[in-house]
C-alpha cells in the first residue's frame, strides 16, 4: 500500500500520476517493476505506472471522477475490475493480471 503520506519525498509533492513517484515506488520496494501491480480507481493514473513497467489494474466505478467518460480501457491498463474481490479471486486462481496477452 502506498498512501498519500508516501507522496511527499523530501517535502516535495509527487502525487500520482507522477512518473518520478512511480520510479521511487519501484526503487523503495526493491523488486522488479513487473512484479508490482498498481490498483487505481482513476484510469489516467495508471499510465505512468505502465511506463516504468508495473502491471496495472483499473478499479472501475461509475462514481469515480472521469469514469463515466469511458466504457473500455486504454492499452496501458492490464485489467479492469469492478470490485477488489475480483482481483483476489483472479490471484487465487493463478490468473494475476498483467499478461501482455489480451485474449
Amino acid at each position: 500500500l502506498w498512501a498519500i503520506d508516501h507522496m511527499m519525498p523530501m517535502g516535495l509533492a509527487r502525487p500520482k500520476p507522477s512518473l518520478g513517484l512511480m520510479r521511487m515506488v519501484v526503487a523503495r520496494l526493491g523488486v522488479p517493476a513487473h512484479r508490482i501491480i498498481l490498483v487505481e480507481d482513476t484510469e489516467r493514473n495508471l499510465k505512468s505506472a505502465r511506463q516504468v513497467g508495473m502491471r496495472t489494474v483499473w478499479l472501475y466505478h461509475p462514481g469515480t471522477p472521469f469514469s463515466r467518460q469511458r466504457n473500455g480501457r486504454d492499452l496501458y491498463v492490464d485489467t479492469r475490475i469492478n470490485r477488489l474481490g475480483a482481483l483476489l479471486t483472479q490471484a487465487r486462481a493463478g490468473r494475476i493480471p498483467g499478461s501482455r496477452d489480451r485474449a
